[in-house]
């Protein structure tokens, strides 16, 4: 990955060896996308946190986690410390469960086309719980988490709010 030094640090220890430090965890492959425009195919680290419905933390209840700055990252057999303010956005190729819990729970979506800072645009639907009311593209947008759920075909995004230019409502 190429990446600027502010953004990654590098952790010598390849990912197996973590478990010594006591924290169950498992790796969840994605794509990282930066703000400065480099990308990178690895695995976040989810903790396990054995529930009725799941058995590990949700990829975005990880990325809005108050308090977090750096998110572990596996790629090429070791373990880097991303900054989460230089990520643009997370790519899952796939549904993430949590956006299935969503929709199960009545879920507001808005079709929409965010530009990001970097000039790349992307396409899909905003997914959010939201009360009667309170479900326009505006409140989706000024909610309290940093990375929005973007619902895209075969994909799921989560969208840094610091890297949106605009966004505009699609039909």
């Amino acid at each position: 990955m190429s990446h600027s030094s502010t953004a990654l640090i590098p952790s010598e220890r390849p990912p197996e060896e973590l478990a010594a430090f006591g924290i169950a965890s498992t790796l969840l492959p994605v794509r990282l996308f930066l703000r400065s425009g480099a990308t990178a195919a690895g695995a976040v680290f989810l903790r396990k946190i054995p529930s009725a419905d799941r058995e590990t933390e949700s990829l975005g209840g990880r990325l809005n986690e108050p308090g977090v700055a750096f998110l572990p990252f596996a790629a090429g057999g070791r373990v880097e410390l991303v900054r989460l303010a230089a990520v643009a956005y997370v790519e899952l190729l796939d549904e993430a469960p949590e956006i299935a819990r969503l929709h199960a729970l009545g879920a507001a979506t808005e079709p929409v086309e965010i530009e990001l800072a970097n000039g790349e645009s992307l396409a899909g639907d905003l997914v959010a719980i939201a009360p009667p009311g309170r479900r326009r593209l505006s409140d989706l947008l000024n909610r309290g988490e940093t990375f929005l759920p973007l619902e895209a075909p075969g994909r799921t995004l989560f969208v840094s709010r610091d890297a949106i230019v605009r966004v505009l409502g699609r039909q």
